[in-house]
């Protein structure tokens, strides 16, 4: 039997629907476990669509025969943000540059397939009208299910799954970015019925989908005033527009109040709200008032970090490579941030996608954004200036436009997440395919293996193929890795089974071996596994061969981690800690090799003091308090009101005899950090051993009311006590500590041995 298979029949529908349910999952859609991100599972969604709509249209086109591609400036200057980003990630990049596992969206992975988000509707769209409407109906589908779970972040007592297990997210990613995306949809809505899109049901929903999002935006994203101003913005150009059809259709008085009165009143709402906003969320129900602390480079700190960063020729050009903010900020952050609650962030991008890119990918990059911005924008101001009353094409248009412009803005103002960058992209592109065949026609590229012109063409159009499926496919490895490292994690949470955990980190290098991230667990891992062989070794031969093969495993993944990204500060962190546990447990050359690492620490991060303070343990440790000494002091430097380093530093003078610096630090100590039971306990000892007994007592009894179980400093403050001469105190803390310990027979010994009149410290041997 011959199979007469028409395979442009075949894939064309394949990518069509691909494309839709896409556009529609993207609102909502996410994996209802703890261990996948909300970005992650929108990774997952516009990988696995490119890849089969990508893939679909070449087969139908090659088996057509040709292709054909609309002339479209946007589709052509979107082209220019992955050559910027091809271009830096291959100058300055490492492996983090290229893909992100956690749906980190400046890499190069991620501008590629955004950049097929953008060209594939005028590809597979081959009609205007219906690709663009069906695309909306499929996002109003999903937009719907979204505003739903948006408002049960109301009841909180209702719980929820997975990665939204807290109030402070939800579908769509954070707070924020739902309240730009209720926007999104309230504005759309407004447009859809305004230009009559819809008809019958389909307006009925658009409407009821519309109100729902604004009802959600308004108890929800009360203090967004960000996009309150924004959509106020776009609501009085759009009734600027209106009104200009009521002009040109002569419809005096009551068409201004038909056509443009909703756009009026939804500018006036958004005008409102984001002047009283603040005062309205402090008169809302508590349980609606839901807090997300969001936190981000200023303006001026990116600037700040961007002209340090960019001060070569080929920097300013192409930066510093993308997804390398974090990397920049480490190395130029403002010294003010330091004193901060947020000193040891790292930012992965600063008050905006676009401006962390002028870093990231410098010239280059900020040229091919801004280009692109520019082309949206004045598509949607010829849509405003136009006359044209030829609905509802031009009514799409506009819808579309106004979106593209919309969240184009807000990605100069703000980092979105994936969803809203991915739908920034649809939209760019359905705004392309709203432009199509208006001007002039498509051009035609004919495929043949005969000629060498048909031929090229074939190979260009396999190539582009192949990359958008490499892309995919690495995106789909980088997120499924990391999600499996997440799971590990939880699974030790859970258990406390490391088997469990190492299984999951396995599985996650295998299926993505370049995951830094999986390597340095690996390595925490690899640390729990040798503390669990060493304690139950029983010094086999056997058991030997067990301990060296872990170590060395875990050793290969730590040179792993630095090797696959070496800009990364937190990879050599976990290097020098591993040597660390290797120098305590007496291994030659373990010492040296921490401490290189700490070095190479801070030279990947040098406005961090942590490794400086790592830096002055391992000197500690092995009797070099001088040198620890200095370490300390340049952590201090950085960050004066450190408490690890103050701690560390009062014990240091203690030791010495020095006890008026050691007070002096204990006391800094828990000036910044006043909740802390070591802190209070730490300047306690340190008041003892300088006699200072009175003291001594009072910092004790405020670390015994933070934390009642703490024996430490019951003893301590036993001891001081007794050296003034309150025995009947002293008592009742020792006995406190007995009641801590019941099965210790050397606290009920020291008890006793108290009560028969003897010195506390008589119960131990000299």
């Amino acid at each position: 039997m011959v199979w007469n298979i028409n395979i442009r029949a075949l894939a064309d529908p394949i990518a069509w629907w691909a494309l839709v349910l896409a556009i529609g999952a993207l609102p909502f859609l996410v994996v209802p476990v703890p261990w996948v991100a909300v970005a992650q599972a929108k990774m997952a969604i516009i990988s696995t669509a490119v890849l089969i709509a990508s893939l679909a249209w070449t087969a139908a086109r090659i088996s057509e025969g040709h292709f054909s591609i609309p002339r479209s400036l946007i589709g052509l200057a979107g082209a220019l943000i992955p050559i910027a980003y091809a271009i830096s990630a291959f100058l300055y990049g490492g492996s983090a540059s290229f893909v992100g596992g956690r749906g980190e969206q400046d890499t190069l992975v991620a501008v590629i397939l955004f950049y097929a988000l953008l060209v594939l509707p005028s590809l597979v769209f081959a009609n205007q009208f219906r690709g663009i409407t069906a695309s909306l109906r499929a996002l109003y589908i999903g937009s719907a299910a979204a505003a739903v779970q948006s408002l049960l972040l109301l009841l909180p007592e209702a719980g929820a799954l997975g990665a939204l297990s807290e109030r402070a997210f939800s579908v769509v990613g954070s707070l924020h970015d739902l309240g730009i995306f209720l926007g999104l949809i309230v504005f759309i809505s407004s447009a859809l019925l305004a230009f009559r899109v819809f008809d019958s049901w389909w307006r009925i929903f658009t409407g009821a989908v519309g109100g729902l999002s604004f009802v959600a935006l308004l108890l929800i994203c009360t203090r967004s005033a960000d996009v309150w101003y924004a959509l106020a913005a776009i609501a009085f150009t759009a009734a600027f527009f209106q009104l200009r059809i009521v002009r040109a259709r002569h419809e005096g008085r009551g068409g201004i109040l038909r056509r443009a009165g909703l756009w009026i009143a939804l500018g006036i709402a958004g005008l409102a709200v984001g002047c009283g906003g603040a005062f309205v969320y402090d008169h809302l129900p508590a349980r609606f008032q839901i807090v997300q602390a969001e936190v981000r480079p200023s303006w001026q700190g990116t600037f700040a970090v961007g002209e340090r960063a960019l001060d070569t020729t080929p920097a300013l050009l192409f930066g510093s490579g993308p997804n390398t903010f974090s990397h920049v900020w480490g190395h130029f952050k403002p010294e003010e941030v330091n004193s901060t609650l947020f000193w040891d962030a790292d930012f992965a991008s600063g008050v905006g996608a676009i401006p962390t890119s002028v870093v990231t990918v410098g010239f280059v990059g900020a040229a091919a954004w801004a280009i692109l911005a520019f082309l949206a924008l004045l598509r949607f101001v010829a849509l405003v200036r136009t006359r044209d009353t030829s609905f509802p094409l031009h009514g799409l248009s506009f819808a579309v436009a106004g979106a593209s412009v919309y969240l184009m803005a807000f990605h100069v103002m703000y980092a979105p997440g994936l969803a809203l960058s991915s739908l920034t992209f649809v939209f760019l592109g359905l705004l392309s395919l709203s432009q199509a065949n208006t001007r002039s026609a498509p051009l035609q590229m004919p495929l043949s293996v005969e000629d060498w012109r048909g031929a090229s063409r074939l190979a260009l159009l396999l190539a582009v193929a192949g990359v958008c499926a490499y892309a995919s496919i690495t995106a789909l490895r980088a997120v499924a890795s990391d999600a499996l490292i997440t799971r590990g994690a939880f699974l030790y949470s859970q258990s406390q089974d490391v088997s469990d955990a190492v299984a999951s980190v396995r599985l996650a290098l295998a299926v993505y071996p370049r995951n830094d991230r999986g390597e340095r667990a690996a390595v925490e891992l690899g640390l729990l596994q040798l503390k669990e062989l060493a304690a139950r070794s029983d010094g086999s031969s056997e058991a030997r061969v067990q301990l060296q093969a872990a170590l060395s495993q875990t050793v290969g993944h730590g040179l792993a981690a630095v090797t696959l990204d070496p800009g990364n500060y937190r990879n050599w962190l976990i290097l020098a800690q591993l040597y660390q546990h290797l120098a305590g447990a007496g291994v030659q050359g373990a010492s040296e090799g921490a401490r290189d690492a700490f070095m190479k620490a801070i030279e990947a991060n040098p406005k961090n003091p942590t490794p400086f303070v790592n830096l002055a343990q391992l000197a500690v440790a092995e009797g070099r308090s001088d040198e620890a000494t200095d370490f300390l002091d340049q952590a201090l430097a950085l960050k004066p009101d450190l408490a690890s380093a103050l701690h560390l530093r009062s014990q240091i003078h203690a030791r010495a005899g020095d006890m008026d610096r050691a007070k002096a630090d204990a006391e800094a100590v828990v000036k910044s950090a006043p909740d802390d039971p070591l802190a209070w306990y730490n300047l306690g000892a340190v008041r003892y051993a300088a006699s200072s007994y009175e003291e001594a007592i009072e910092a004790l009894a405020r670390a015994i009311e933070l934390q009642d179980d703490y024996a430490n400093a019951l003893f301590v403050q036993a001891l001081s006590f007794e050296k003034i001469g309150k025995r009947a105190d002293a008592l009742r803390a020792l006995e406190r500590i007995a009641a801590l310990n019941p099965d210790d027979a050397s606290v009920k010994g020291l008890v006793a041995t108290f009560k028969a009149g003897k010195p506390i410290d008589s119960a131990f041997p000299r």
